[in-house]
């Protein structure tokens, strides 16, 4: 009787071998051919839409670096100017009230008749211009304000924005690289 039962269950069991082996297969050859249908849909999808964005996306990263920014900016601010401003030159000054002028003078009389030596005191009269030489250090110590406009043109590759965008292409060059020509 036993082998009876055990034929059973051998013949059950090569049943469900056939049938795994069957199921399986067939299974393999569905998931292949899923596969193989992706693939056809991913490669057009590489080549017309991923190529052509990694591309722009490239070129884009490329024209950044050699990006200028042009504009103006208004600079309002105050400034210290501070020198020795060293000044000399003649000038003509015009007295604004009678000046008081005591000197010591010196006559010879005509005729050999000797000198008197003495005392000189005169007013020179208010409006008078007299030549004067003036020989002087005038420090200046002054804020100054200013307003500017100043045009500006900054090349973004001279900045350290250059560092970024070079490295932003070095993350993506892999992707590129899968993507190929």
């Amino acid at each position: 009787m036993e082998s009876k039962s055990e034929n059973r269950g051998e013949s059950f069991w090569l049943a469900f071998e056939k049938f795994a082996l069957i199921f399986s297969f067939t299974m393999n050859i569905i998931l292949l051919v899923v596969v193989l249908v992706l693939l056809g849909l991913l490669i057009p999808i590489k080549n017309q839409i991923a190529r052509p964005m990694m591309d722009d996306v490239m070129s884009e990263i490329d024209r950044l670096g050699e990006t200028h920014i042009k504009t103006t900016i208004t600079v309002q601010d105050e400034i210290q100017v501070k020198f020795d401003l060293p000044l000399k030159q003649e000038v003509n000054v015009t007295t604004t009230e009678a000046v008081p002028l005591t000197t010591d003078a010196y006559f010879t009389l005509p005729g050999g008749g000797g000198y008197i030596r003495g005392t000189v005191s005169i007013d020179i009269p208010s409006g008078t211009t007299l030549p004067v030489l003036l020989d002087t250090t005038v420090p200046v110590d002054q804020m100054v304000p200013i307003t500017m406009d100043v045009p500006v043109d900054i090349d973004l590759g001279d900045t350290d924005l250059k560092t970024s965008v070079d490295n932003f292409r070095i993350l993506l060059e892999p992707i590129d690289s899968l993507l190929g020509e």
